[in-house]
């Protein structure tokens, strides 16, 4: 009830200071299961909406966020729900189009905070860990997008993809979810080979992002088969 009639009021200023405080207690938690458990969901569906409503509080606290996300222990320790909510925040609206503070320097920052996190998740998801193929996909579509918005940043990510790739090839799963892996990774991997597909498709300007309008002129599909019929004539 508190948090929505803080958010119905609008107050960015009384919202703002929340951020931090959200972001610091899902680690700061009472060690009991359940309890965590449900605190970390609500806090993580708080965070949401807060940037949903906010986007440009993403810039004004970048550095919690980032401090967050390096620190592998609150994966670990604190669970994935506000990881997770986070690194898809960074995805979904570090974007001009929310903010002009979103500079190539900053995108560079935010890919350099993702990449090594996908890398080490990645490389343990086959082996038996705590690590879930949603952390996954959250991770690649993050970095995807913010690639997408920095074009320098591109050839990394399509490193980073086509190791997922080649690490889902290599493993002797082959679950449901395992595919799954693997299809968005290649999809994310055709889609980037074309910087301006990739922009349309991973970074719609915010006025486009509501789900009929990018359903009517964004159809993935079919942008991903142009993509493979030029790829294969070059």
């Amino acid at each position: 009830m508190f948090f929505k009639v803080v958010l119905h009021g609008g107050d960015v200023e009384l919202v703002s200071q929340l951020v931090p405080v959200l972001i610091e207690r899902t680690a700061l938690l009472f060690d009991i299961p359940s309890f965590m458990t449900e605190m970390r969901r609500v806090i993580a569906q708080q965070l949401l909406a807060i940037f949903s409503l906010f986007p440009q509080l993403v810039v004004d606290y970048c550095r919690d966020i980032i401090e967050y996300l390096r620190t592998l222990r609150n994966l670990t320790q604190a669970g994935e729900h506000c990881y997770v909510h986070l690194v898809w925040i960074l995805g979904e609206y570090t974007h001009l189009g929310y903010d002009s503070r979103c500079t190539s320097s900053l995108l560079v920052e935010l890919f350099e905070t993702l990449e090594p996190v996908t890398y080490e998740v990645a490389l343990n998801l086959h082996r038996q860990s705590e690590y879930s193929t949603r952390l996954v996909l959250v991770l690649m579509s993050s970095l995807a997008k913010i690639a997408s918005r920095s074009q320098d940043l591109i050839p990394r990510a399509l490193l980073c993809l086509n190791k997922i790739v080649q690490l889902g090839k290599d493993s002797s799963t082959e679950s449901h979810t395992h595919q799954t892996l693997l299809i968005r990774a290649n999809e994310l991997v055709n889609v980037l080979k074309i910087p301006s597909i990739a922009s349309a498709v991973l970074s719609p300007a915010p006025h486009w992002s509501r789900p009929q309008q990018l359903q009517r002129q964004l159809d993935l599909a079919h942008l991903l088969q142009a993509t493979s019929l030029h790829l294969d004539h070059h």
